[in-house]
């Protein structure tokens, strides 16, 4: 009984060892997805081109024709529906730009180190 107590404990050391290993392992893994200069490093084209995609579709999103300043008139406090529509672009241009970013990861072979 004395010698099955410690092959148990014996077991249960090996198993935090290797469980601590993981853990460090996969700690280094996220940090390394999160870090966004390791990305940029690894592909600046790409994200030279997302950010270039996202700046058009920003300057296209928010140009206006005319303004009530050009027009003379004085500006008009933002109602509910101009909220929602600035809401809805802002959730477009977020969508849009991990899209771009996706299709542009696709299109293009990455760049061996």
């Amino acid at each position: 009984m004395v010698q099955t107590i410690h092959e148990i404990e014996s077991g249960l050391a090996e198993t935090r060892a290797s469980l601590g290993g993981a853990l460090d392992a996969l700690e280094g893994k996220v940090k390394s997805a999160a870090d966004w200069n390791t990305h940029f490093r690894a592909s600046p084209e790409l994200w030279m081109a997302a950010a270039l995609g996202a700046g058009l579709l920003v300057g296209a999103m928010t140009r206006r024709r005319t303004s009530s300043r050009q027009l003379g008139l004085p500006p008009s406090p933002p109602t509910r529906t101009a909220q929602a529509w600035d809401q809805a672009k802002s959730d477009l241009l977020s969508t849009g730009a991990s899209m771009f970013i996706d299709f542009v990861r696709d299109s293009f072979p990455r760049r061996q180190r």
